[in-house]
């Protein structure tokens, strides 16, 4: 297995085999022809696969739990994004006028009928390469001026959201192993 460190465990007819470190390059796990089952029967061919290194879950959250702006240009909102090339951003905006029932009906931070008391003001697919972000492997930390996406009205609550799809992931979601029958097993 090219070097790489392998943890074995054999539970009855299940062997599992882990890296004892991320894989950080394509390696190949050979299984030897002299493989033998409980009956002794050992495998026809000397088999092989190519492993190659998931990279981290894609995932994205904010770095702290809510942000409250004064006045100013700028409203910056720090998120963190790992494996991904982009990700969904949604801000609805909870108007002054219904901020009194909004608020009998939520905390701060909830979002019970949100849609009730205010509305989607933007929805925006932020593509990081394009906006010369970088997209990247790891774990990463942004900055979100939402002020490029809204009006800031006094008096409102504007709730973010982020989000991606399955196809912003940077991350490969294809089996590794193609599923085969031993026989000889």
């Amino acid at each position: 297995s090219n070097g790489v460190k392998l943890s074995v465990s054999v539970n009855k007819n299940f062997v599992e085999i882990y890296p004892s470190e991320e894989l950080t390059e394509t390696v190949t796990l050979t299984i030897d022809r002299s493989l033998q089952n409980y009956k002794y029967a050992t495998l026809n061919n000397e088999i092989s696969y190519l492993i190659e290194p998931k990279g981290k879950a894609p995932k994205v959250e904010f770095v702290s739990k809510s942000t409250i702006y004064p006045s100013g240009d700028k409203m910056i909102i720090p998120f963190k994004a790992t494996s991904l090339r982009a990700v969904t951003v949604r801000i609805i905006e909870i108007y002054q006028n219904n901020m009194g029932a909004f608020l009998q009906d939520n905390n701060i931070d909830g979002a019970s009928s949100i849609k009730r008391y205010g509305s989607i003001v933007a929805k925006k697919h932020l593509v990081f390469d394009e906006l010369g972000m970088g997209a990247n492997d790891s774990e990463f930390v942004y900055g979100l001026d939402i002020s490029n996406y809204v009006k800031r009205e006094p008096g409102s609550l504007y709730r973010v959201t982020l989000s991606f799809r399955k196809e912003f992931s940077k991350v490969n979601c294809q089996q590794v192993f193609n599923k085969e029958e031993f026989n000889a097993l």
